[in-house]
């Protein structure tokens, strides 16, 4: 009877202590999961917190999407005259204005460093001049005035004895203004880094066709030619830039026929039209904004 009763009270004992131990292992493993879920969220929330943080700064490294830049080179004319001879000329001044924008083809860069992009420039102004003139020369005009002791005898002097053109030397000027139009693609290269003052570090490359109206005037030995028309630039350019401030090279060539007015002899006639062929290579800086 005491051994039943001993074996009965061992019985209760090893069930109540399995029972406590499966408790506890449920209240362990319900703490675990308690634990886990938590970390899983705060691992949630610190990722949330880090993309709102490389957004912010990938949004300010790429926001200056206009530009601004002034360039100063030099340009190599050929005029061509419809027997074939060329007449080269390089310029002795030449400079340019371009404003445009850049139109990025996705809102995120790819691996987090490179953008490709559309670029718009609505005015692209080029001035080269090749040969410094006098501007318009009065002493013709002077000394046959001096031979009329009585302004009386003013309308006896017959304007046809002097000749305007001969009187007109402005040198030889060149000036183009287009819009142009192509792809660009743009790198961080030292996004990788995570230094601050380098994530705005970029380099640019791009290709523009650029369709411009051009005008070479040339004034001298009493003739003035003026030869115009339209003409299609290509153009290619590298870039380093840093925040606003932008530096860079860019290279344009273009060639077309072009319209011929002649002045002389007080008469403005037109000429046959001659083939010009222009490069221009020029150092930018300017400002992204």
């Amino acid at each position: 009877m005491k051994k039943s009763v001993l074996l009965l009270l061992a019985l209760v004992f090893v069930s109540g202590a399995k029972a406590q131990e499966e408790n506890e292992t449920q209240t362990v493993g319900a703490a675990q999961e308690t634990v886990d879920s938590l970390a899983a969220v705060v691992n949630a929330l610190t990722a949330q917190v880090a993309q709102a943080e490389e957004d912010r700064t990938s949004e300010k490294i790429w926001k200056r999407k206009k530009y601004f830049y002034l360039g100063i080179g030099g340009t190599s004319l050929e005029m061509e005259t419809p027997e074939g001879l060329i007449a080269p000329y390089k310029s002795q001044a030449s400079f340019g204005l371009t404003f445009g924008k850049t139109f990025y083809l996705h809102k995120k860069p790819l691996a987090g460093l490179v953008k490709f992009g559309l670029d718009w420039t609505w005015m692209d102004l080029s001035y080269a001049r090749y040969k410094k003139g006098s501007g318009f020369d009065m002493n013709g005009l002077l000394g046959n005035l001096g031979d009329y002791e009585d302004w009386d005898d003013w309308d006896d002097w017959d304007d046809e004895d002097e000749d305007l053109s001969d009187r007109l030397n402005v040198g030889m000027h060149q000036l183009e203004y287009g819009m142009g139009i192509g792809p660009s693609v743009t790198v961080t290269p030292f996004r990788p880094l995570g230094i601050d003052a380098l994530n705005y570090v970029k380099v640019s490359a791009f290709f523009h066709w650029q369709p411009s109206y051009s005008a070479v005037i040339n004034s001298e030995d009493g003739e003035t030619n003026l030869n115009h028309g339209y003409c299609n630039f290509f153009k290619f350019g590298l870039g380093l830039s840093w925040k606003v401030l932008t530096i860079g090279y860019e290279h344009r060539w273009g060639s077309a026929k072009y319209n011929s007015q002649i002045f002389d002899d007080n008469e403005l006639n037109s000429g046959d039209k001659m083939n010009h062929k222009t490069t221009n290579n020029r150092f930018v800086i300017g400002f992204r904004f």
